[in-house]
């Protein structure tokens, strides 16, 4: 299974090693950048949430027969 937050770990991983250069992107890009990060990780948190939801409907269904 794919991990929704590989996309998100890897922009971060780049801004860390980064860091020097990021920082000379100036305030407007860095802004933009970490807008993109939030949107990645808020993504990835809905389908975890949503795959959690439907395990336990099903583990629920399963129980009651």
């Amino acid at each position: 299974m794919e991990d929704p937050f590989a996309e998100s770990n890897a922009l971060l991983g780049d801004i860390v090693i980064n860091y020097r250069t990021i920082m000379s992107f100036g305030e407007y890009n860095i802004n933009t950048i970490m807008t993109t990060y939030e949107n990645m990780i808020i993504g990835a948190d809905k389908a975890k949430v949503r795959n959690s939801i439907i395990s336990g409907i099903a583990y629920g269904y399963s129980q009651g027969i």
